[in-house]
């Protein structure tokens, strides 16, 4: 049986806090949403990740601080359209 489950959390806004850049949110909220689905990270066989601003590999070096290493990560660029 396959586990299938979507997270999403709270927004908050880069550079709300001192010295708290992407990849520490990513750490922050991504513990806490394994942590709420009950899982931990060697389940996750598989990510999605988006960027809107920064290098094309934002996504990635935001997992690699949960220890997400070895699974597929597909990139997903975010458009703003006004």
């Amino acid at each position: 049986m396959s586990l299938n489950q979507h997270i999403v959390l709270q927004f908050e806004k880069p550079g709300r806090r001192e010295d708290f850049d992407y990849p520490d949110m990513a750490k922050e909220a991504g513990t806490k949403a394994l942590a709420d689905a009950g899982i931990s990270y060697n389940k996750i066989e598989q990510a999605v990740v988006g960027y809107c601003y920064g290098d094309t590999t934002c996504g990635q070096r935001a997992l690699y601080q949960l220890g997400l290493t070895g699974i597929p990560m597909y990139n997903v660029s975010v458009l703003y359209v006004f």
